[in-house]
């Protein structure tokens, strides 16, 4: 094994650069539940400590060779020559029964098959004299030919513990910083590269499947560091230390690290010192001399426990790949061949009662449709989840149909069905281009994945091809399939949000307000809910949300405007039959209960409300109303009760004020300021001053959360616009502790409003209508807003 060192510089720049800002309780209760998984009932936590883990990656260009297989005609071209050690190409015709001197077509397919191995290096020689190489003699013995192939790879590698291979796939990769220092690389021998390449760049070298790295140079190193926990337990049978890597991003225990961490006794001692140490300031721990005995007190407790756990019979404490055994767990062998693994993937489907399964392959083919789909169907009956992804068409990626499609038509049909049947269930995605074929299976805390060359939803074999390929699925590493299911989650969320878009953006071109409103994002809201992230999304669903809201503004307009035009008939005739009066009477209300959820702007409601009050002065029959049906308003006289007034003037300068409002006050005044308030009377109007006044006091007081001050402002500006139709309301604006308000007089009852946005032409018509000089008379309306209210309802 190679001595490597990290050079100081290194180390000092790693640790500046390590720093977590997440609360230390809450990382602390997540190590003792991690712990209670693994501690024996006679250990103790003696502390954990913050490990900054620094490690390089180094990348090499390499060269590697993978078996490939030879066809029968060129397997007997090696017999024969494998036999009679040399031999010309015409006798070589004639022992395979081709007539390669007369038959041009046999001939061009013999000389293909030498030119091939020529090229392969297995034979030698013209025609005349043909022999096998060394090569051919493997070739010949093997029934495989090396094929070389050549690429980059990056190997994770820590100098200090160079005998943790697996280090790229037992971290995760989202929290790995690099370091901006300059380091020596290591000097690896082209074995320790294969080495960590067996765990690592499993596509370079595989043993088992004789993937052989032959060349590999280094083309850069770079520095890179991940924050880590270490946890220490002491037994108390024998005292015993034992280390333990906890990694908080994936929230388990790291049993590879720990495993070397543990055979390093430094390194494992200068971890322990610094985890007293801190324990030490934290937790004003003492460090005693080692001549120190324990109380009796201590040692009786210390038997009870070394006694229960002899009772249990508990063994020893060992490091497993995710969560402790126990009824329910997974179990699942190390490789399976191609029958093998169908059989187990039924076992999946029927017999496992996993929560999800993930089938992630570059193409759906029509096993999907034939094999796959009545287990899907009876799965999802279940209430259980399936996740199907494919890849986008690629060059060098093989089509699933001979259209070039990467899904058959059967298969997408099928898919479509799933879709609209089960739509928080079955999740289909058609990703960026990939090449690996993936299952995954979680079942509660459990994440099992199978990874290879093993088509999961497709078995079909190109009719082009003369070789039937046997191909094997491999159980990957805990870790790794934790990983991978949270980054296809990932991808499926973003995958139906860019869907959701463009649809929506589709909609929006072709003005389908109808189809934006039934949008659902209910598949959405599912993926986001099972990733825990809604805080990521939210923009999404904002937007979504607004959208919807200004199509319903935009449909709500429409039906006014077809409203009115249905109506300009009856306008002009003077009246309308009783039948059809009382179904347009239903779509106003209809308009008006939708209104209330809408932002209608204040124009559009004034012709809604003045469209409604025509129609409400139609006369049924067949008489014509003349012109009086479209006369303009009058000055409204007046015909408020003198009575009211007094007892609102005495709401007003009663001492003892301010009454707690309630929901039953807030829902009256919604209903009194609604689109039935049509101001006609001087009634109304108080009713509707009134009714603002306790809103605007409600929403000010964080008690409305639906209602906004605009809102309030747009009733205001709405009443000033009708100004001219109430001989007996005046508005000024005045100034009070710098901040003006504007104040509506009705009979000497005075409401007052702050922040009341006016343009500059309302402001200009009130201060042209007020020429002389108006003092507010020191009353305030929102203080006593539930007893005006009281009052109002009283003579309502």
């Amino acid at each position: 094994m190679e001595e490597i060192k990290l050079n100081n510089e290194l180390v000092k720049v790693a640790e500046k650069t390590s720093q977590s800002n997440e609360d230390s309780n809450a990382v602390a209760l997540r190590i003792a539940q991690m712990m209670a998984n693994v501690k024996k009932i006679s250990e103790r936590i003696v502390g954990y400590v913050p490990f900054d883990y620094v490690f390089q990656a180094q990348t090499y260009h390499a060269t590697s060779n993978r078996p490939a297989k030879i066809t029968p005609l060129e397997r007997a071209i090696v017999g024969i020559l494998k036999v009679d050690s040399h031999q010309d190409l015409i006798t070589i015709g004639e022992i395979l029964g081709l007539d390669i001197k007369h038959d041009i077509a046999e001939k061009e397919i013999l000389n293909h098959a030498v030119e091939s191995m020529r090229q392969y290096g297995v034979i030698e020689g013209d025609d005349s004299y043909l022999s096998l190489t060394e090569r051919g003699n493997l070739f010949a013995s093997t029934g495989e030919r090396p094929e070389t192939f050549s690429g980059d790879f990056d190997l994770w590698i820590d100098p200090q513990h160079i005998g943790i291979t697996s280090l790229k796939n037992d971290l995760k990769s989202d929290y790995v910083e690099d370091i901006d220092v300059n380091i020596e690389s290591l000097n690896l021998t082209l074995d320790s590269i294969k080495n960590f390449a067996e765990h690592q760049a499993s596509n370079f070298q595989t043993e088992k499947l004789r993937f052989v790295l032959s060349e590999a140079n280094l083309n850069a190193c770079t520095a890179k560091h991940y924050q880590l926990y270490i946890c220490f337990l002491q037994s108390v049978r024998d005292n015993q230390i034992t280390l333990f890597v906890y990694d908080d991003h994936q929230q388990c225990i790291m049993p590879t690290l720990s495993e070397q961490f543990n055979q390093d006794e430094d390194f494992k001692v200068e971890l322990l010192d610094k985890c007293l140490s801190i324990e030490c300031e934290s937790n004003d721990v003492e460090v005693l001399d080692n001549t120190t005995e324990k109380p009796k007190e201590q040692k009786e407790a210390e038997q009870l426990l070394i006694n229960e756990e002899d009772e249990t019979q508990k063994t020893e404490v060992k490091i497993s790949v995710g969560a402790s055994d126990k009824d329910g767990r997974l179990h699942k062998k190390a490789l399976y061949d191609s029958l093998s693994f169908e059989a187990e993937l039924h076992n999946i489907f029927t017999v496992d009662e996993a929560d999800e399964i993930w089938m992630i392959s570059p193409w759906i083919g029509h096993a999907f449709v034939y094999q796959r789909l009545p287990y899907i169907k009876n799965y999802l009956n279940k209430g259980r989840s399936i996740f199907i992804a494919f890849s986008k068409e690629e060059a060098n990626i093989k089509a699933a149909s001979s259209h070039g499609d990467m899904i058959t038509p059967a298969a997408k049909k099928a898919i479509a069905g799933l879709e609209k049947d089960y739509p928080t269930l079955f999740f289909c995605a058609q990703l960026p281009a990939f090449h690996t074929k993936n299952v995954i299976e979680k079942k509660g805390d459990q994440f099992v994945m199978f990874t290879g060359s093993f088509n999961v939803l497709s078995f079909s074999v190109n009719a082009q091809q003369k070789q039937i390929r046997r191909e094997e699925m491999a159980l990957a590493h805990h870790q790794m399939a934790v990983n991978k299911y949270e980054e296809y989650l990932d991808e499926f969320i973003a995958y139906y949000i860019d869907d959701a878009r463009c649809r929506i953006a589709i909609y929006e071109e072709s003005d389908r307000d109808e189809d934006i409103i039934k949008f659902s994002t209910q598949r959405i809201e599912t993926l986001v809910k099972k990733q825990g992230k809604r805080e990521l999304h939210i923009d999404f669903f904002n937007e979504v949300e607004n959208k919807q809201l200004l199509a319903k503004n935009a449909l709500w307009n429409k039906d006014v405007s077809d409203l009115r035009k249905q109506l300009d008939s009856y306008f002009q005739k003077g009246c309308i039959p009783n039948k059809e009066k009382f179904a347009l009477e239903k779509r106003f209300g209809n308009l008006t209960r939708r209104y209330v959820a809408l932002t209608i702007t204040d124009d559009d409601k004034d012709v809604f409300d003045t469209l409604y009050a025509r129609f409400k002065k139609l006369p049924t029959g067949k008489n014509a109303l003349g012109a009086d049906n479209a006369a303009p308003s009058k000055i409204v006289q007046r015909e408020i009760n003198s009575t009211l007034i007094s007892d609102l003037k005495n709401a007003l300068n009663r001492k003892q004020k301010g009454r707690r409002l309630t929901n039953n006050d807030i829902s009256l005044a919604k209903k009194l300021s609604g689109p039935q308030n049509k101001l006609s009377t001087e009634m109304e109007l108080v009713q509707l001053l009134t009714s603002l006044n306790l809103l605007s006091t409600a929403i000010r007081l964080k008690m409305e959360k639906k209602m906004r001050i605009f809102d309030v402002n747009n009733s205001l500006k709405r009443i000033i616009k009708r100004w001219d139709d109430f001989a007996n309301l005046s508005i000024h604006i005045t100034s009070y502790n710098e901040q003006e308000y504007v104040v509506f007089d009705i009979y000497g009852v005075q409401f007052r409003f702050s922040q009341v946005d006016l343009n500059p032409e309302q402001l200009s018509m009130i201060k042209e209508k007020n020429t002389n000089e108006y003092r507010w008379d020191g009353t305030l309306s929102n203080f006593s807003s539930g007893e005006l209210l009281d009052v109002v309802q009283k003579h309502n």
